[in-house]
């Protein structure tokens, strides 16, 4: 998880709130809700009252998170759904303790 780009600070944010070190898939389970809430804030603020599903669905395509922000790295959409950039990571898991660890890293973006 270090390897993503605010990897390492959120592994540290994450223990000191939780106590525990971050499960694998915390890092994009974050970015994922952050995304969510970012879309239902400004789903909202257009519709000027709770949106809709079809307000929020229109809401996420604008999703722009910055670099500084996501935890995987920037994060946006096409607008048939795919993150725009994201990290993709061979990892091998040790078969006694099922600690993974990455061999090989790099990010996947996507045209248009």
């Amino acid at each position: 998880m270090q390897n993503y780009t605010n990897g390492q600070a959120f592994i540290t944010a994450y223990q000191k709130a939780f106590g525990t070190a971050p499960a694998v898939r915390a890092a994009f389970t974050c970015d994922a809700m952050n995304a969510m809430l970012n879309a239902l804030a400004v789903a909202a603020r257009s519709a000027g009252k709770t949106p809709t599903r079809a307000q929020v669905d229109v809401a996420l395509n604008s999703v722009n998170i910055s670099t500084s922000r996501g935890v995987t790295g920037p994060i946006s959409f096409r607008a048939t759904g795919e993150r725009r950039s994201s990290p993709m990571f061979i990892v091998e898991i040790d078969s006694r303790t099922l600690q993974p660890k990455v061999i090989s890293g790099r990010r996947h973006t996507t045209s248009k």
